[in-house]
């Protein structure tokens, strides 16, 4: 194919029709001018667009990096924030509970009450029950409120660094062991204990929180005496001590069902230490939280950055074929231009040589 662009041009620049065959008529250089220049044009454009996905996948790959930080780091806040705030809704259920303890104790102390303990201890228990409720029903993994042995992991930046956070065990969970190896646990219900044998099978003796056990005695060091049975003729007395898991709280029947002083005091104490567990907990939620924030922001921010840097290149390349395609219009306009006074040129000579003796000659530039 000849290239227009150098075909109309003498080694001077200038336009010389002596260098067309004279079987091209005007007609075939046009369209070969601007089958030239559509190549030109597109060549420009294949080049700038090879060099921009080059670069975009330089720039694409950094940043999916950040996405995928992005992405685990919203992952682990959502753990994190819904964890908080099922602590936050377990220290509001123990400021329930010592409100029915208070309760309890104001109903005492007041001389014109006919003092029920029962509907007060009925209402401790359901707190508690309420406190499992909020630590098992959950729809994120890990479960941070119930284990202290699996951690949360969560990334740091985007070139692999990560960072762990445990959580403690706030599950309101107790057992009773007793010196020959039996042991009492909760059952699943949460309305009773059932005793297990030395080899860790069950037996057929369950004690129920509404009726049926009574504590005798506790000491400092949770050794304790309590009875099971329908009535005091026919209940069978064991001795345990008592395992405290999780946050450290128990039944109303570990506090005398908050129809004593000393059981209520218990509560109390129980409770409130319970709750500076749990104050706790937010606190350590809520530092780690801020700290996912901040990585969480500075990754937007390097996103930011990258989707910036990806419009400023496709501007700059997009720029630059502009430019290409502004001079090869140039070009293209001034070959047109050319191409006219050539054959303007030849027109004129046709005019003034005529036919006959220099019909030769005339042949040639025609």
């Amino acid at each position: 194919m000849v290239d227009i662009f150098s075909a109309l041009k003498n080694g001077q620049g200038a336009v010389s029709i002596f260098n067309v065959s004279k079987n091209v008529s005007r007609n075939q250089l046009a369209a070969q001018l601007q089958t030239d220049f559509q190549n030109k044009v597109q060549n420009a454009e294949t080049q700038v667009q090879d060099r921009l996905n080059a670069k975009m996948a330089i720039v694409d790959r950094k940043g999916k990096a950040f996405s995928d930080l992005t992405k685990n780091l919203r992952e682990a806040l959502d753990v994190l924030q819904n964890s908080r705030k099922r602590v936050e809704s377990i220290e509001r259920r123990l400021d329930s509970m010592m409100l029915d303890v208070n309760r309890a104790q104001k109903s005492f102390d007041d001389p014109d009450t006919d003092f029920q303990a029962e509907g007060y201890a009925r209402a401790f228990d359901s707190g508690f029950r309420s406190i499992d409720l909020a630590i098992s029903e959950t729809r994120v993994s890990p479960n941070l409120l119930n284990n202290s042995t699996y951690p949360m992991e969560y990334p740091t930046n985007s070139n692999g660094g990560y960072s762990s956070f445990f959580g403690v065990d706030l599950s309101a969970n107790y057992s009773l062991e007793e010196a020959g190896g039996e042991v009492w646990k909760l059952e699943s219900s949460g309305s009773s204990i059932r005793r297990y044998d030395a080899d860790g099978n069950e037996t057929n003796v369950v004690a129920s929180f509404v009726s049926g056990l009574t504590l005798n005695s506790i000491d400092a060091s949770d050794n304790v005496s309590f009875s099971v049975g329908s009535d005091a003729s026919s209940s069978t007395t064991y001795n345990a001590t008592i395992k405290r898991a999780g946050i450290g709280i128990m039944h109303a029947w570990a506090y005398d069902d908050l129809a004593t002083d000393s059981g209520r005091a218990r509560a109390l104490e129980d409770l409130s230490s319970a709750k500076s567990i749990a104050q706790l907990e937010v606190t350590r939620y809520e530092v780690v939280e801020t700290s996912l924030k901040f990585y969480l922001e500075k990754a937007k921010n390097e996103i930011d950055g990258i989707n910036q840097e990806k419009v400023n290149l496709q501007r700059e390349l997009m720029t630059e074929l502009y430019d290409k395609r502004q001079k090869l219009q140039q070009q293209f306009q001034a070959t047109q231009s050319n191409l006219a006074q050539a054959f303007l040129v030849r027109s004129n000579y046709a005019s003034l040589i005529p036919s006959g003796s220099m019909g030769d000659f005339f042949n040639l530039l025609t």
